[in-house]
């Protein structure tokens, strides 16, 4: 799971050295719908679920959580936050565009062919 950069950090490993990953359970508050952020907390682990009500009722005044490394760990990249990540998306769009383009051309071309050349009937 691709989890809010800004919400994260990684600075503890465990005891094989796996690089544990931090998440910040405030990052649901900047889901303003409800609805929206009950859904959210149904698709993450239940140990970030569980501490986000604890935090949400008072009963812990720390919003960051400690991933368990059998839920999942970081691979750092460039001073532990995967710069590049966030532009994976982008890069499909991207190639889905130039790939729309492509076929547009070639549309345009059969097109420029069909209309603007001359056709002889006896072929």
């Amino acid at each position: 799971m691709d989890l809010p950069a800004r919400f994260c950090r990684s600075r503890l490993k465990d005891e094989d050295g796996n690089d544990l990953i931090e998440f910040n359970t405030t990052y649901f508050n900047s889901i303003k719908l409800p609805e929206l952020r009950q859904v959210a907390l149904n698709v993450y682990p239940k140990e970030i679920a569980s501490h986000y009500e604890a935090y949400r009722k008072g009963k812990t005044s720390n919003p960051w959580v400690v991933i368990p490394a059998t839920v999942g760990i970081c691979f750092p990249f460039f001073e532990g936050v995967p710069a590049f990540l966030s532009v994976i998306p982008c890069i499909v769009d991207y190639e889905e565009t130039v790939n729309d383009e492509r076929e547009k051309e070639a549309e345009n071309i059969h097109k420029l062919i069909v209309q603007h050349m001359p056709h002889l009937n006896d072929g």
